[in-house]
């Protein structure tokens, strides 16, 4: 009688313990994917960013050495034989800017990037036309005129295109902090969640198969 009597308190011991067990198992699977799918999309995030910011910082560095080119076409007037390799790198780089321009415009989102992305847009229309016309005007000999379009027309349009980008990269950055923070924050909160509910598990399986010990024993 009493045998069967404790093999009761045991069976009815043993299914909370068996429960427990399966719950804290339960929470740190849960808790271990769930650290996985947030450092997974953490690293997918960075790339993004380091995509645009890269993809945006070759705009930049284009708009620097087509500055550069159009300068040598309209000043250096007795080296007609460079004309020629000048103008095709411009147009070379211009057209690379556009093509860098359509990937950056398919990597950004959100109503503020897409605010820059229409003024950067409408910057590089203008400078591209503005270059062209000085390019023209050279082909027509009318230096004078090219030198007009260089300083008048393309250099202010190159300040302000240079601007759009350095706030583009400033956002970037500030944007790449915060989710970069929030993910960090996150993922500590998990941990720690995970953490305390296995200490409690673990604190509450060891008193439970004590109870057990302890009845079965009396």
């Amino acid at each position: 009688m009493k045998k069967l009597k404790n093999s009761k308190v045991e069976k009815q011991l043993l299914i909370p313990f068996i429960f427990g067990v399966l719950f804290i198992l339960t929470v740190d699977i849960v808790g271990i994917r769930g650290m996985y799918v947030l450092k997974n999309n953490s690293k997918v995030l960075f790339e993004d960013k380091f995509e645009t910011l890269n993809t945006i910082s070759n705009i930049q560095n284009n708009f620097s050495n087509i500055k550069i080119d159009l300068f040598k076409l309209v000043y250096q007037k007795n080296k007609i034989e460079n004309d020629v390799y000048l103008e095709e790198d411009i147009r070379n780089l211009l057209d690379l800017n556009n093509k860098q321009f359509e990937k950056y415009e398919s990597l950004t989102n959100g109503v503020e990037e897409n605010k820059l992305v229409e003024v950067l847009k409408m910057d590089i229309e203008l400078y591209s036309n503005d270059v062209e016309k000085a390019i023209n005007s050279i082909k027509n000999n009318d230096y004078e005129k090219a030198d007009s379009y260089f300083v008048q027309d393309v250099t202010p349009m190159s300040v302000g295109v240079e601007d759009t980008i350095k706030q583009i990269i400033d956002d970037l950055s500030t944007s790449s902090l915060k989710a970069d923070t929030a993910s960090n924050i996150l993922f500590n909160n998990y941990l720690y969640a995970t953490i305390s509910v296995t200490i409690v598990g673990l604190v509450a399986s060891i008193l439970m198969g004590r109870r057990i010990v302890l009845s079965i024993s009396k």
